[in-house]
């Protein structure tokens, strides 16, 4: 958001704040938008953070699609508070450009919030979130970049691309900003040198937002080329498959001998390549033969083990935030040992889809309440 004006932010904060503790100011608003829309109530506005900035996506799509009432209302209290703020926001929400940049980032911010939260799910399948991060970096860098360089290199090298080189990149007038923002752009009365300046700021964000991809690609791709391995229809296919030596070994603990073997086999076993790649290897690792032996065992162990290897922090954040919410101010003595317990409850009943009203202790838990528990 550094390449963009600094205005932007605090008109979204701002619009905010106006509203955010005063009954009277949303009451006044509710007028305007009901007059406007023929009835209805606004939906409320968001509040962006200083530490997920990517909800800034949904405060910028919440303000375009109640932009023509917040301008009115904004006009009709500058007039009428003598408040300086209300003037301010008056002057942004009727200087234009302001509005192009929203309406450029709403889909930019809105692709990247989507691909952001499946990295935050607790369970999904890994394999399609490394690949939709992959995709996001393609997508963005054939918006900007030119296409003799699109032809010229293959998919590897496209990401490992010099992006400082500023031959790589398309004009500003030929970029794909988006199809809204070009009709708003094209529609607007805003003098030419202003659209220039627009376009030019937005390619420049679009730059740094591929930049920001690009670092975040090399680990994620060397995860993927090893997830790719095991995607189920590569593993059912007769002709298609990797060969022993190709697998991280480093992730299976048994002999190259006993690897070998139920690699050869599991092609032959009948599993089912259209489904998700972590219920294929559970699928394949309870799997048993006439003996009763699960004889894809050691195979499936060390697939599982990839797979369970954290692709975001997300799960940890949440866990201090669990940590925040138990011992706040009025708890701020409680013990190790007591906040602990509590965090191996709540993460309990998350892990098996419980809450505390639909928990049902077992009878040797209930007995442990009496009176030596004091």
């Amino acid at each position: 958001m550094q390449l963009l004006p600094s205005s932007l932010e605090y008109m979204i904060r701002e619009t905010y704040n106006w509203f955010a503790h005063s009954a009277k100011r949303q009451s006044e608003y509710n007028s305007v938008y009901q007059a406007i829309n023929d009835g209805g109530c606004p939906l409320k506005l968001i509040s962006p953070s200083s530490t997920r900035w990517l909800v800034i996506a949904d405060c910028i799509e919440r303000i375009l699609d109640q932009e023509d009432a917040l301008k009115l209302h904004f006009s009709l209290a500058s007039g009428k508070e003598h408040c300086y703020a209300a003037r301010i926001l008056n002057e942004m929400y009727s200087d234009k450009s302001n509005g192009m940049y929203m309406h450029f980032l709403r889909p930019v911010l809105m692709e990247i919030k989507n691909v952001n939260k499946c990295f935050q799910l607790e369970t999904g399948d890994s394999l399609r979130v490394f690949r939709d991060l992959d995709r996001l970096y393609m997508s963005t860098l054939r918006r900007i970049v030119k296409p003799s360089v699109l032809r010229m290199n293959t998919d590897s090298r496209l990401r490992e691309l010099d992006l400082k080189s500023s031959s790589l990149y398309l004009s500003h007038q030929d970029t794909d900003l988006g199809y809204s923002f070009q009709q708003h752009l094209e529609a607007s009365t805003l003098a030419p040198e202003v659209k220039e300046t627009i376009s030019s700021r937005c390619l420049d964000f679009l730059k740094e937002v591929l930049a920001q991809y690009q670092m975040r690609l090399p680990a994620s791709l060397e995860m993927l080329r090893k997830l790719e391995l095991f995607c189920p229809t590569t593993v059912v296919s007769a002709t298609n498959r990797p060969a022993v030596k190709d697998l991280p070994t480093e992730f299976f603990s048994c002999a190259n001998d006993t690897l070998d073997c139920q690699w050869r086999n599991i092609a032959s076993a009948g599993f089912a390549g259209d489904q998700p790649i972590d219920a294929f290897w559970l699928q394949v690792e309870g799997f048993e033969d006439a003996g009763g032996n699960q004889c894809f065992k050691e195979l499936a162990l060390g697939v599982i083990r990839l797979l369970t290897l954290p692709i975001s922090n997300a799960h940890v954040e949440r866990a201090f935030s669990q940590v925040t919410l138990l011992k706040d101010d009025t708890r701020n003595r409680m013990g190790l040992r007591l906040l602990s317990s509590l965090m191996d409850v709540r993460s309990g009943l998350s892990r098996n889809g419980w809450t505390s009203a639909t928990f049902k202790p077992p009878r040797q838990l209930l007995g442990r309440f009496d009176s030596s528990m004091y």
